[in-house]
């Protein structure tokens, strides 16, 4: 999960995520995914996704700032 992405609460549909990549029971470190967030048609956040504005933000509401959770 990450909060106060810029972006996320409304526009987003791709992310990097970096996770451990590990094959067989062995880690190869860090390595930065592709990641779709919504459906590039509908605009819908995909299942097993959660994406939420952070909420009122003084002097900054104009920033679409949110969180996500996968």
């Amino acid at each position: 999960m990450k909060y106060w992405i810029g972006g996320a609460a409304e526009t987003t549909n791709m992310c990097v995520l970096l996770a451990q990549l590990i094959v067989d029971g062995v880690s190869h470190g860090p390595h930065p995914f592709i990641f779709p967030l919504r459906c590039n048609k509908t605009h819908r956040v995909l299942p097993g996704i959660t994406i939420g504005d952070c909420g009122p933000k003084n002097g900054g509401n104009g920033i679409d700032n949110g969180f996500i959770i996968v």
